[in-house]
């Protein structure tokens, strides 16, 4: 077998490189960069995404919990995009972000139980401090479910994850 034909099989195998994932998160109405929150500002998790720690969903924060930092900034540092927020606020309209990380219905994921077993964020959403714009890094295929699984010596039985 040519070099070609190897390099094309090793590529539909699965190797590095082969990923159906998108290079670049979903359009949001409101442009919020996580790099600057989170990475430069050192804004945990857990301000913004309230319900991480106890829910199955991490939850999004409300305009209330966005202006409530954003209403401090000197009007000569307002951006449009915190512009958008404060009217937002003012019209007592909800951000409709659209949903970068999805599961298969027949999935059952609790974000809570992940934390408090002190799974990282990063260990299935990357390297969000560093993202502008958040996409979805990981397939979040059974493999990548049960590798994890395995290595956390956590629950192997299929009523673990699946409804």
């Amino acid at each position: 077998m040519g070099g070609g034909a190897a390099l094309l099989l090793a590529l539909a195998a699965g190797c590095p490189g082969n990923s159906s994932l998108p290079a670049e998160g979903p359009e949001q109405p409101i442009r919020f960069s996580h790099a600057q929150h989170s990475g430069e500002l050192r804004i945990d998790c857990r301000h913004c995404h309230t319900l991480v720690s106890r829910t199955a969903v991490a939850g999004l924060p409300t305009v209330a919990k966005c202006e409530g930092c954003h209403a401090g900034v000197k009007k000569d540092r307002t951006t449009a995009e915190m512009a958008k927020i404060t009217k937002r606020w003012e019209e007592r309209r909800p951000i409709l972000w659209t949903k970068v990380n999805d599961l298969p219905d027949h999935v059952r994921f609790d974000h809570g139980a992940h934390v408090r077993s002190q799974v990282s964020c990063g260990a299935c959403h990357g390297e969000v401090n560093k993202m502008t714009r958040v996409r979805q890094v990981e397939s979040f295929n059974m493999s990548f479910c049960v590798d994890c699984h395995r290595a956390e010596g956590a629950r192997l039985d299929c009523t673990a994850c699946h409804k």
